[in-house]
This record gives C-alpha cells, structure tokens and sequence, in this order.
C-alpha cells in the first residue's frame, strides 16, 4: 500500500482556520508515518509562503517558478498550474482535497488515486444562491461522486450531500485543534481585564454586532473591562462603518480593541491572557452546517467559553458543565451570560477546565487524522 498522502488546497493564508485544519491534517497524518505533501495550488495576493517546518511534511507552491508575467494572465497560470497537479500526483496517493470546489473533476486523475474531498460550509452560506455559485456547487457534486466520498464537519452538512449523493460515502470529521500550542497557556497572568473573539470579522458569520452590543449592556456594569476583536478588518465596508457606528453611539472607542491579523504565534497568547472568550453566533445557515474552530482553540485555553447554542455544538458541550451557552440572536440573554461568569469567576473557571478536558477528547487532531485515515485506507483497498 502507497504510503503518500497529497493535500491539496487552493491558497496558503496564514493564520486562517481553513489552513490551520490544513495543517492539523497534516501534522496527524505525519505522526501517523506517512510520506505527507501539502500542496497550495495557486498564489494569493501577497504570495505568501509556510515559513516553518512539519516534521515529514514537504510544502508545494505550484504557482512558483511560473514566470511573473504570465502570472498576469489568470488563464494561462491556470492551465500550467493544473498540468503540474496532474505531473504530480502518483498512482495509489491518498489524495484530499480541501476546501470545497478545489479543482475541476474532469482534469483529476481519479481513477489512479484514492481521493477524498472535504467541505466545511454550506455551499449557500451567505445565502448568496446566484447562478454562478449554483454552477460551481453542480461541479464540485459532480467532482464527489468521481472520488471515494465526502468528508464533512457536521451532521446538517451531511443531511445537506446526502440528497445529492449515496450517503455511504459520507463521513463527518469533527473539528479539530492543535492542543500544543496552547501547552502554555497557564504561564500567562491575567494582568488586564479583557473578553476576547478572535475570527473572521462579519456580522453574519459570528455576530460582530450582537457581541459588540451585549458588551455595551455588560460594560455599564464593569466599565473596567475591554474588548478584543481579534483579527483582520471587515472587507465588506458596509458592515464595518455599522459597527463603527455602534461603537461610536455606546461610547466604547477606548473599551473595544481590534487588532487586526495576529501572526498564528502570538494567537494563543492572546487567547490565554483573556479572562472569557466570546462568540456569539447567530442562527442561521453558516451556524447550523458549519463548526467553529476558534471554539477548539478557546477550549484549549482553559478560560471560560460564552458561546451562543448552534449547530452542533450541543452534541459536545454541556451549559454550565463545559461551557456558558447564550441563546443566539438575543443580545440580552449573551449580556447576561457574560455578567454571570464574571460575578461567578472561580465557578467559571472550573467549567473551563472542564471544556479544556473535552476539547482534549473530542477535537483532539491525532484523534481526527487517525479516524480519516482509516477510512481512506479502507477505500482503497477496494480500489
């Protein structure tokens, strides 16, 4: 049995959950004494490039050694790129490819592979349903049923696939984190007082607002304390001159920090220096078929967790056991939740040892590639 692994993902961002999982992917399978090669297919807008070392694992950038003119010329970089994936790959590699619609299926050599994909979102998560995404998502189901299944991240998304394709070929691969960057997080003193949220910036996808807001309501009682929004600014101006607003009218400018992107290093010690780590999800399609990984991470840490109920999270976490739940879209009842764990901080702070141990069990990456690994070996023995 081929003993290569090849993952496959569109671009390298640094510090985004999407390459974060990557790299958990990668890191597990390693230590499973596979031959690892994660490859990025194409270049971003600062070209960046992993500046560190797995143990096992090589990096691929296809688009580099392109000549830079030609890189211009999005098509033409597109088919070269697209022929050395092919030149690539060798006969009997377990291949996953991540990220949803990561390649056309008609340029795969599927057929001389053990190749899975990977979804971690509704293909409609911003309810954005026009033809174009509706043509990319026809392709990617096309792509699916070419390859030996689907790996997904929530029992909704898998409901979702399963009116398209055979469910057998559906399996959920939980989120998972990689729990020893945060082997240090009980040497950090918790000098100043601070929530912390760390992601994607957006409204929609994790509630900016309704944190912002329920902040507002918890500040009037403990005006001592500040906000971290950990991460980049909002891309879409609309929502980000909202928020503004917002802050500007609750007259919290010197209480809300927003750091803008952290390098991956200095995450955790951000996260393990708070006193409460927020999310405040609302319900809707991201939430139900998706699973936020900053919720591993913040597990980690040990800290307590204010987390809104969705989705799946349920299935693993228990109010007031491992975690604080706040019902989502209710700016009122998150406020409370937030009020709550600090006047009952040494309770809190049980229950967030609690969600540390959980985190270990249930979102443990070894745990997850191991579960993967075995499927595909399975798989391809059929071949």
């Amino acid at each position: 049995m081929n003993n290569r692994v090849v993952i496959v993902r569109q671009r390298f961002v640094e510090g985004t959950a999407t390459v974060n999982r990557t790299f958990g992917y990668a890191k597990g399978f390693a230590e499973l004494k596979k031959d690892v090669h994660v490859v990025f297919l194409f270049p971003n807008l600062e070209n960046e490039k992993y500046n560190k070392k797995i143990q096992n694992v090589t990096f691929h950038y296809l688009w580099d050694k392109i000549p830079r003119f030609l890189l211009k010329f999005k098509l033409s970089t597109y088919f070269i790129i697209i022929i050395k994936y092919v030149l690539f790959l060798k006969k009997n590699d377990f291949v996953l490819l991540l990220g949803g619609f990561v390649i056309p299926y008609y340029f795969h050599p599927f057929r001389r592979t053990c190749t899975f994909c990977e979804t971690t979102e509704h293909p409609f998560v911003d309810n954005n349903v026009r033809f174009k995404h509706k043509l990319m998502e026809l392709f990617f189901l096309k792509m699916i049923k070419k390859t030996k299944g689907l790996f997904v991240i929530s029992n909704s998304l898998k409901d979702y696939y399963s009116k398209f394709i055979n469910p057998d070929m559906i399996y959920i691969s939980n989120m998972f984190v990689d729990f020893t960057r945060f082997l240090n997080c009980n040497t950090f003193n918790k000098n100043e007082k601070y929530i912390a949220y760390c992601g994607t910036l957006s409204n929609y996808k994790d509630g900016i607002d309704i944190l912002i807001h329920s902040f507002a309501i918890f500040h009037q009682k403990y005006p001592e304390f500040k906000l971290y929004i950990i991460g980049e600014k909002m891309k879409n101006e609309i929502e980000w001159q909202k928020i503004k607003t917002i802050i500007n009218d609750k007259n919290l400018s010197n209480n809300i920090i927003f750091t803008g992107k952290v390098m991956p290093d200095e995450m955790p010690i951000l996260l393990c220096k708070a006193m409460i780590l927020a999310l405040a999800r609302p319900n809707n399609v991201q939430a139900k078929n998706g699973f936020p990984t900053k919720l591993g991470e913040y597990l980690c840490t040990g800290n307590p967790v204010v987390i809104t109920r969705t989705g799946d999270i349920n299935i693993f976490l228990k109010d007031k056991i491992n975690c604080i739940f706040a019902e989502p879209d209710n700016i009122n009842d998150f406020a409370e939740k937030l009020i709550w764990t600090i006047e009952n901080y040494n309770e809190a702070k049980i229950i967030g040892l609690k969600g540390k141990e959980q985190a270990l069990n249930a979102f443990s990456y070894k745990k997850q590639t191991e579960k993967v690994m075995k499927i595909m070996e399975e798989k391809s023995l059929k071949l």
